[in-house]
């Protein structure tokens, strides 16, 4: 099956495609405000979809938008993630042990931005919330585990290195401490490599 989510004005829309290109379903999400899809991922168990999203009110002020739905795509439950700050959702990982990691950046309007990391359990749940970053801006784009007890985050950086904008490589355990961060140059990427590509490359070799 391939899966998509679309990002259209006012509301978040999933469409499952079939192998035969027969679309098995298509759904619209949101309500009032407007809404953006930027990620999702299937529960093998039981079929059922968790997509991630931001919203944004029409003051302007964002938060993450969480939407679980069954395998059709029916509504389970939602929930929004935020305060007073601007809350915005990159990207978002399941992992092994079924926590979900969400990363992104918060801005709370008066001094600049950092990197958010979120851990949830599939109830939506907050574990933890964890801001890392500097003196500058500084936003999260990707994350992904690297081993059972080690998470890799991928951001841009206006803070570290030659404070221009840079990649940063963040490392952290399941319980959001800090294990290294290391500067990543603009001169590594490779053509076609997205920013978590980089990371995880560096990583590796």
């Amino acid at each position: 099956m391939r899966y998509k989510i679309i990002i259209p004005f006012f509301t978040l829309i999933l469409i499952r495609v079939g192998l035969s290109a027969q679309t098995s379903f298509y759904r619209t999400y949101g309500h009032s405000g407007y809404f953006e899809g930027v990620d999702l991922f299937q529960i093998p168990s039981d079929s059922s979809y968790y997509l991630l999203g931001n919203h944004s009110g029409f003051s302007g002020a964002k938060s993450i938008y969480l939407l679980k739905t069954d395998s059709m795509g029916v509504p389970i439950w939602d929930v929004s993630i935020g305060d007073n700050r601007n809350y915005e959702a990159k990207s978002m990982f399941l992992s092994k042990d079924n926590f979900i990691y969400i990363i992104g950046s918060i801005y709370n309007f008066t001094t600049s931005y950092d990197i958010l990391v979120l851990k949830l359990d599939l109830q939506a749940n907050i574990i933890w919330e964890k801001n890392f970053g500097g003196s500058g801006w500084d936003f999260g784009v990707g994350i992904d585990t690297i081993s059972s007890d080690s998470i890799v985050i991928a951001a841009n950086t206006y803070s570290y290195g030659n404070q221009t904008a840079n990649f940063l490589r963040l490392l952290i355990n399941k319980n959001g401490d800090s294990l290294d961060q290391i500067p990543v140059s603009y001169t590594h990427l490779r053509a076609h490599e997205t920013v978590l590509d980089l990371v995880c490359r560096l990583l590796l070799e």
